[in-house]
């Protein structure tokens, strides 16, 4: 039995079918107490409610996350259903609109997912073969060099590299600290050798 109500003063109360678990020989049961004695009694027929599809939710990556490109992220969800319970690994199964399948289960380690937004999907499925589904919005930024290495011909010589963004709402800005842009030489440096 599932509490639908307590502490009712009430001789009637109303009930949305949407909020009951499905299922085809289900009963009302009452209650009642005067603080000292329990009177019970049952519905004397059964009725059905329809199954519900799980109910899933998506605990990783925020709504809007950028990522970056080659960098792996985990994405976290779960699913629960009203009749089954917690729906089981198996029967979650991630998805991008942009790359298909990314895996099946509570976490997945979502790798190389392509340039640009795209719009993550968890979908749980019941022994009743309903479906439950949560969606989240994700971009993917892709900075590409070119050329990608600079040979500088000599001591105090200049060269130009073009940064580009390739997905749109990349916030990021050129300048000497940027964290993304690099230039290592070999060792010793020389002229000649390549950053």
């Amino acid at each position: 039995w599932e509490p639908l109500a307590v502490g009712l003063s009430g001789r009637s109360l109303e009930v949305d079918p949407a909020t009951l678990p499905g299922g085809d020989s289900l009963l009302v049961k009452v209650e009642a107490s005067d603080g000292v004695r329990v009177g019970s009694d049952s519905s004397d027929a059964v009725f059905s409610v329809p199954p519900k599809a799980p109910r899933v939710f998506l605990l990783e990556p925020p709504e809007r996350t950028l990522l970056e490109k080659g960098k792996s992220r985990l994405v976290e969800g779960l699913a629960t259903d009203p009749e089954d319970g917690p729906v089981p690994e198996e029967a979650l199964v991630w998805s991008s609109d942009r790359d298909g399948e990314l895996g099946t289960g509570g976490v997945v380690l979502a790798e190389s997912l392509s340039c640009g937004d795209h719009r993550i999907t968890l979908s749980a499925t019941d022994s009743n073969h309903q479906t439950g589904v949560a969606e989240v919005q994700v971009g993917v930024c892709c900075l590409t060099l070119s050329p990608e290495s600079v040979i500088f011909p000599a001591a105090g010589g200049s060269a130009t590299v073009t940064v580009t963004a390739s997905c749109p709402g990349c916030a990021w800005q050129a300048g000497e600290q940027s964290d993304w842009l690099a230039a290592s030489p070999h060792v010793p440096p020389m002229p000649g050798d390549e950053l």
